[in-house]
């Protein structure tokens, strides 16, 4: 009924918006290991990329910019391209390699350079 979350919400400038549960615990996880907290906050979709309800893009235009962070396959660029024309203060991250959860050990290279540029 509503996006995952595992913190309480926070007034960050920016949000990352993952598939699941698992991809939330490893953008979660990066985020405070690097201390960006502050920063971004991180929402899955509650079951991938096809539960995504338009009533949700109020929570997440609470935040100045969204990175739309799905798997890179055909159901994360329909969901993705569903969700930047409902909420255009959004924009898609590809994950290297494709995948959130395999890709989080490198997101030094795809992931937090995004995050200065806004």
């Amino acid at each position: 009924s509503q996006l995952y979350r595992v913190r309480f919400l926070l007034d960050t400038p920016l949000a990352v918006l993952v598939e699941g549960e698992s991809d939330l615990w490893c953008v979660e996880k990066y985020i405070r290991i690097n201390d960006l907290h502050r920063l971004v906050f991180v929402y899955a979709l509650p079951a991938g990329a096809a539960t995504w309800r338009s009533e949700w893009k109020d929570q997440l235009a609470q935040h100045r910019h969204t990175f739309i962070c799905l798997d890179d396959d055909l159901a994360g660029h329909q969901a993705a391209k569903r969700i930047i024309d409902e909420l255009p203060s959004a924009s898609r991250i590809n994950p290297l390699g494709g995948r959130v959860a395999e890709s989080i050990e490198i997101a030094d290279k795809w992931l937090a350079p995004r995050f200065f540029e806004h």
